[in-house]
């Protein structure tokens, strides 16, 4: 989450250590005990993998930070947003809850007029579901995420 929240942030560069490798362990096959400070193993690796590939899939070069007036949420104090946009149609969000009770969450985002592909991403998993948003006709676009209970990316890419 905290690699999701920084990138999505607009950072360049998150590096975190992965404890699993340690002497005597150069391969990464430590097992790293939850109470130990730091982390790292196969599934830490495997979910950094499925940002990378998020951020790969979208033209973050361009992008800039979304502030407030940009994307926020409906009545949700238990959730942040982050997020990447810019004018040609192109957006990457990132939701993260304190919580970890299954919900949806609304959004309040601001859209040019035309029709979207909504591609929501479960950082843990890499799974995606697919969605239109068709004939917006401007300003602000009222999203409802699907059931998720940690956190959750949306990508918003303009088709039309």
């Amino acid at each position: 989450t905290e690699a999701w929240d920084f990138i999505l942030s607009g950072g360049g560069l998150f590096n975190n250590l992965d404890y699993s490798f340690t002497v005597g362990f150069e391969d990464g096959s430590f097992i790293v005990d939850p109470d130990q400070p730091g982390g790292g193993g196969r599934t830490l690796r495997y979910q950094l993998m499925i940002l990378a590939d998020f951020m790969q899939s979208i033209d973050f070069i361009k992008m800039a930070p979304m502030d407030s007036t940009a994307v926020s949420l409906n009545d949700d104090t238990t959730t942040t947003v982050n997020g990447l946009g810019n004018t040609e149609g192109f957006y990457a969000i990132y939701l993260h809850r304190r919580d970890t009770a299954t919900v949806q969450t609304g959004i309040d985002m601001q859209l040019p007029s035309g029709s979207y592909t909504l591609t929501w991403i479960d950082p843990k998993t890499g799974s995606e579901s697919v969605n239109d948003l068709k004939n917006h006709t401007g300003n602000k676009a009222g999203i409802v995420t699907p059931d998720y209970s940690r956190d959750i990316a949306l990508r918003v890419v303009k088709y039309e």
